[in-house]
C-alpha cells in the first residue's frame, strides 16, 4: 500500500527513507540533532520549539498495521525503538518541569503518574502504553537483548539517547555501539574497587540467555582495558549493582 501511494504520488520511498525504516525519520534526526548533546536532552528548549517532535509522532501514528507486518524483523524493531524513545520525550516534555507528587518524583520521569502503565500511544500495533511497547512487544518479539541499551526512559542511569534515529539496515551496529558507550560510562559499569554493572542486568538478564548470558555479554562490550577484571569478578560472583539513578537525563542537569 505504501508503495502504490509513493507510485501515484510520485514520492521516492528509497530518496525519503535511505535506511530501510518503516517511516521517513527527517524530522525526528532534526529534534535529536537540534536538542540532544552528549546524551543530554535539552527539554527547556525543545518544549518551546516542540513541532518537529509532534509532527513525527503523527507520522509514527499513521504507519499501517499491513506495513508494519509486511516489513523486516529490523526495520520493526527500528520502528518501536524510535516510537518509544520519541513518545518517552513528548511525555517529559508534556509535564516539564517535572515536580513530582505526595510520593516525589521531581525532576524525574517517576514523578508523572501512569507514564509507563497508562498513557497509550498510537503506534502501527495499535494504542499501546510505554510498558506494552517495550515488554508485549521489544522484549519478547525480536530476540535482540541489546534493544536494552536503546531504550532511554528520560533518566540518567538509562543508556545514552543517540543523537540520531536508530536505522533497520545499521541496527546490529548501532546497538553494539550503545553498549559499549554505556559501559564506558559510570552508570553501565564501574569496573575499579568492586565491579559494579547497571540494575538492567539485574532486572533483565534471562533476556541475554540466547546471547550467551549478560554476563558475557558485559565482558564482550566493556572497556578493553577492564575486560579482565571485569571477566574475573563476574565468573566469580564478587559484583556488585549499581544504585539505578533516575534523575532526569537533562542537559540543565549536569552530569
Amino acid at each position: 500500500m505504501v508503495g502504490l501511494m509513493a507510485s501515484v504520488l510520485g514520492i521516492s520511498l528509497v530518496a525519503a527513507n535511505p535506511h530501510g525504516n518503516l517511516l521517513d525519520e527527517t524530522k525526528y534526526a532534526e529534534v535529536l540533532t537540534q536538542h540532544v548533546v552528549e546524551s543530554r536532552v535539552d527539554y527547556a528548549s525543545l518544549k518551546k520549539d516542540r513541532a518537529g517532535l509532534d509532527d513525527y509522532l503523527k507520522t509514527i501514528a499513521a504507519v499501517t498495521k499491513a506495513d508494519y507486518d509486511a516489513t523486516s524483523k529490523e526495520a520493526k524493531a527500528a520502528y518501536l525503538l524510535n516510537a518509544y524513545n520519541a513518545y518517552t520525550i513528548e511525555s517529559i516534555l508534556d509535564n516539564y518541569p517535572i515536580k513530582g507528587g505526595f510520593f516525589g518524583g521531581a525532576n524525574s520521569i517517576k514523578g508523572i503518574s501512569g507514564v509507563w502503565n497508562k498513557k497509550t500511544h498510537k503506534t502501527a500495533i495499535g494504542n499501546l502504553t510505554l510498558d506494552e511497547i517495550e515488554h508485549k512487544n521489544i522484549r519478547t518479539k525480536f530476540d535482540m537483548p541489546a534493544t536494552h541499551m536503546a531504550l532511554v526512559c528520560a533518566s540518567k542511569g538509562c543508556p545514552p539517547l543517540r543523537a540520531e534515529p536508530y536505522w533497520a539496515d545499521n541496527l546490529a551496529v548501532q546497538l553494539a555501539e550503545q553498549g559499549k558507550i554505556y559501559l564506558a560510562s559510570k552508570y553501565g559499569l564501574d569496573p575499579d574497587g568492586g565491579v559494579k554493572v547497571s540494575m538492567i542486568f539485574k532486572w533483565f538478564g534471562d533476556d541475554f540467555k540466547k546471547s550467551g548470558g549478560w554476563k558475557a555479554w558485559v565482558v564482550a562490550h566493556a572497556p578493553d582495558a577492564k575486560k579482565d577484571a571485569v571477566k574475573k569478578a563476574l565468573d566469580a560472583d564478587t559484583f556488585g549493582y549499581i544504585d539505578y539513578d533516575w534523575s532526569l537525563n537533562d542537559r540543565k542537569g549536569g552530569s
